[in-house]
């Protein structure tokens, strides 16, 4: 009986995980628990959600994780987030995938996790988590002040447990999003889109609750890359004077 048990579960773990481990159950309880244990990272990936403590420096458990397309803002932080943590894409099956093909990965079971560097609320995981049971993932502040002290462009950050209807908040880390404009636009277009941005962000906080974090000290504190004449006019307006490049 168990070895007919166990050969029906590999017929069946890929089309039915639950059918497949209640065939087990009616076969022998002990193997069961024998290949739960063995089985837990496809399980995974079959759609059964356990929140357990594991040990991702265990080599046999190489979750499948959506760092982001290859080259892309979101991959660069996944390296360094992992990193963080000692690790590397050698500990975990990364996969490279936009946000949207992230969220219907998930939502397929065909990776364990994803990196979403975004604007809180997003609609990739909005939607997700609407139609999914999801969870986020808190970082300590040990491994943040670690991420940080290695590369200061980050920040500590709290996701407030009502933004995706989780059950408490999430500790992470944010980075600062910059707007790149061509010089051989003019000065006024440049200027009307900042206006714009700055004086309309009390009316468009309903639209993204990132409009009312908006900051002109923040926004004027970038070192490195002179800002567009039509953007510097701006701040010039509010008392802020900051390094113009000149038009092409």
């Amino acid at each position: 009986m168990t070895t007919a048990s166990f050969l029906a579960y590999g017929l069946l773990v890929d089309k039915d995980p639950q059918i497949a481990l209640l065939t087990l159950a009616v076969g022998s309880p002990l193997g069961v628990l024998s290949q739960v244990l063995m089985q837990v990272p496809a399980l995974l990936r079959h759609g059964v959600r356990l929140r357990l403590r594991i040990d991702l420096h265990d080599p046999c458990l190489r979750e499948t994780v959506s760092i982001g397309a290859r080259g892309s803002g979101v991959y660069f932080n996944a390296i360094d987030v992992l990193s963080a943590y000692d690790l590397t894409l050698d500990d975990i099956t990364p996969v490279y995938q936009s946000f949207a093909d992230s969220a219907d990965s998930l939502k397929d079971d065909k990776i364990d996790a994803a990196f979403i560097v975004a604007g809180a609320p997003t609609t990739a995981i909005t939607d997700l988590s609407t139609t999914k049971t999801a969870y986020l993932v808190s970082m300590d502040d040990e491994h943040v002040e670690k991420l940080i002290e290695a590369s200061p462009y980050y920040a500590k950050a709290i996701i407030p447990a009502d933004v995706y209807g989780l059950e408490s908040d999430t500790t992470t880390v944010s980075v600062g999003a910059v707007v790149l404009a061509s010089n051989y636009i003019g000065e006024d277009a440049i200027y009307g889109f900042t206006k714009s941005l700055f004086d309309g962000a009390s009316d468009n906080a309903e639209a993204h609750a990132k409009y009312s974090e908006l900051s002109l000290e923040e926004a004027s504190s970038v070192k490195g890359v002179p800002y567009h004449p039509g953007a510097a006019k701006y701040y010039e307006e509010q008392g802020i004077t900051v390094e113009a490049a000149e038009l092409a």
